[in-house]
């Protein structure tokens, strides 16, 4: 698994229409907790990790979606996350995106906050853990602290 600023670069520049739903800047994708990546040929084309904030991004080249390659980058993603102790992963899904909100919802993340953004309804999605790794359901109390970041 490669992990390369410059390749992370060339993946990045090279998502076209993924960019219309795929709304991390660059820069902080590059300043991560966790990245995983995923290549065909030494090329990178699935990128997935968590922000600083907590924040789940997965991002697939068009020509690899639907192979399951994001799916098991953000499988790969809650797994490290949960050997690293995290309490919680967030994310931040446009509500038209029904493929990945059931993806997400298959792996546990539940929607606790609908909103618009630029003309656009997004939904929050969170998957908490307890100190096992394991999700629970206390999931009012991360769903608090999530939206009071969310405000900011």
């Amino acid at each position: 698994m490669r992990n390369d600023i410059q390749g992370l670069k060339e993946f990045y520049d090279s998502l076209t229409n993924e960019k219309e739903t795929f709304t991390l800047p660059f820069s902080s994708m590059v300043r991560h907790k966790l990245i995983i990546t995923e290549e065909n040929m030494g090329k990178i084309v699935g990128v997935a990790g968590i922000t600083k904030d907590n924040s789940l991004f997965v991002a697939v080249e068009s020509e690899y979606q639907n192979q399951k390659i994001g799916q098991e980058l953000v499988k790969k993603v809650v797994k490290k996350a949960i050997e690293r102790n995290f309490s919680y992963i967030s994310l931040s899904v446009f509500e038209q995106n029904a493929k990945a909100i059931h993806i997400f919802s298959k792996l546990g993340f539940k929607t606790v906050h609908a909103s618009t953004r630029n003309q656009r309804r997004f939904l929050v999605m969170v998957l908490p853990f307890n100190r096992r790794g394991v999700c629970y359901k206390g999931l009012l109390s991360i769903a608090l602290m999530v939206l009071s970041a969310i405000r900011r």
